[in-house]
């Protein structure tokens, strides 16, 4: 597996972090989401997502995606990320709008960066496979341009997580 060099200064990890907090009510609230609480281990869902990509990715170029309502919470959360890489949205816009702003950080900073966006609150029990799958996808991303997408077997139909066709 790949580790933090300078290969990887051009690797960019783009954290998806905001949300209503209305999935896990009454124990989430507006500015405590699901993202923000310590439901499994000893740390929020959003410091694992961070500690999975530290081996491989800067802390100075991971990039927070949040909200200002929930902005303070994940500055605390996170001393490692620079401040000034959370970015607090005025309002929610969806993923695509979350996905636009990263890919406009990514180039601000280089022009031949390589970005992975995340959400901030998935459960990926082994992080060293998770890290050597995202190294992977960085590598063959960096080749040239390509989209690698990481997925995971459905079990059942479930239309509000899309489905990925292979071939």
């Amino acid at each position: 597996m790949k580790t933090k060099s300078k290969s990887g200064d051009n690797n960019y990890v783009i954290i998806m972090a905001g949300g209503r907090g209305e999935r896990f009510w009454p124990v989430s609230r507006e500015k405590t989401p699901k993202q923000l609480l310590t439901l499994i281990g000893e740390r929020s869902f959003l410091q694992q997502a961070v500690d999975r990509v530290l081996p491989i990715v800067p802390a100075k170029n991971i990039f927070i995606i949040t909200n200002e309502v929930q902005a303070p919470e994940v500055r605390k959360q996170l001393p490692k990320v620079p401040k000034q890489n959370v970015i607090a949205e005025p309002m929610g816009r969806d993923t695509c709008a979350a996905v636009t702003l990263g890919a406009a950080l990514v180039g601000a900073r280089s022009t031949t960066g390589v970005m992975a966006l995340l959400p901030a609150d998935h459960i990926i029990p082994d992080a060293k496979k998770f890290q050597q799958v995202l190294s992977d996808c960085f590598d063959l991303a960096s080749r040239g341009q390509v989209i690698a997408t990481i997925g995971i077997k459905p079990t059942e139909p479930a239309t509000g997580y899309g489905y990925i066709h292979v071939g």
